[in-house]
C-alpha cells in the first residue's frame, strides 16, 4: 500500500517505479479510505472518530498484506527450489521460517514475476534489511518456544506452521522499530559529526554528499538520499 510519508527510499523511486506500478499492493488505499470517510461528513474533513477508524482500518490492511505476502513467499521459495528439503505447511523448520520472512520482506518492494533474477540474488545474499528481519524472526521464535516450553514436546524439533509464520510476520512488523534502534542511533551519531556549527543543523548539500554507509559485511545500512521536498 502507498502511504504518504511512509513510502520507499525516494532515491530508488525511479529504478523501482515500473515494479511498483505493476505490483498489486501498490494502490493508494489511504486516500480511498480518507475520501470514503470524508464523504460522510459532506467534505468537511475528518472527525476524531474518523481518524481513529482510519488507523484501525489501515492496521487491518497491513495485517492482511502480511498474510498474503507470507503465503506468496512460501510458494515462490518452493517454486524456485530454495528449500533444502520438502517442507510441510504445518511443520516448517526454523531455517525455513527465516527464509520465508526474508522473502516476505523482499516481496513488499519487488515483483517476483518481473524480478526473478534479483529475487534469487537477494535470497542467496540477503540485503541488510532482509538479514535484520531474519535475525529478528529467530529471536521471536526462540521467545515463543520458551513461553511454550511446558507444553511443547522436548524431543520434537522446533518447528512452526505457516499460520504461525504469518503471526510471526505481524510481530516482526511491530517489533522492527525497536530492533533497528541501533541503526537509528548510528545514523544520529553520523549526522552529529556533520554539524559544522554545533547548532543541530546540517546543510542539505553536505548530507547528500555523504557516501553509502555499510556494515561490517559491506551491506548498506543507510544512505542520505531524501529530497528537500520529501524532508519537508
Amino acid at each position: 500500500y502507498s502511504i504518504r510519508g511512509l513510502g520507499p527510499d525516494p532515491a530508488g523511486a525511479e529504478t523501482t517505479a515500473n515494479d511498483h506500478s505493476n505490483h498489486p499492493q501498490q494502490t493508494s488505499v489511504p486516500e480511498m479510505l480518507q475520501s470514503l470517510l470524508e464523504s460522510h461528513n459532506g467534505g468537511h474533513g475528518l472527525s476524531l472518530h474518523d481518524v481513529a477508524s482510519l488507523a484501525v482500518m489501515m492496521r487491518k490492511l497491513v495485517m492482511l498484506l502480511d498474510r498474503d505476502l507470507v503465503y506468496r513467499a512460501f510458494y515462490t521459495l518452493t517454486h524456485m527450489n530454495m528449500f533444502t528439503e520438502n517442507e510441510e505447511l504445518s511443520d516448517l523448520s526454523m531455517q525455513t521460517v527465516v527464509k520465508v520472512i526474508q522473502a516476505w520482506d523482499w516481496l513488499h518492494w519487488h515483483d517476483f514475476d518481473s524480478d526473478r533474477d534479483f529475487y534469487v540474488d537477494a535470497m542467496t545474499v540477503p540485503t541488510h534489511v532482509m538479514d535484520e528481519f531474519g535475525k529478528l524472526a529467530m529471536v521471536l521464535m526462540e521467545a515463543k518456544f520458551y513461553r511454550e516450553r511446558h507444553s511443547r514436546n522436548p524431543f520434537k524439533a522446533k518447528t512452526l506452521s505457516l499460520a504461525d509464520t504469518v503471526q510471526l510476520a505481524h510481530e516482526a512488523t511491530q517489533a522492527m522499530g525497536m530492533w533497528q534502534d541501533y541503526d537509528c542511533k548510528a545514523m544520529k551519531r553520523y549526522l552529529i559529526k556533520l554539524d559544522p556549527d554545533n547548532d543541530g543543523r546540517v546543510p542539505l548539500d553536505v548530507v547528500h554528499n555523504q557516501p553509502e554507509i555499510g556494515d561490517s559485511h559491506g551491506e548498506q545500512v543507510f544512505r542520505f538520499s531524501e529530497s528537500q521536498d520529501y524532508l519537508r
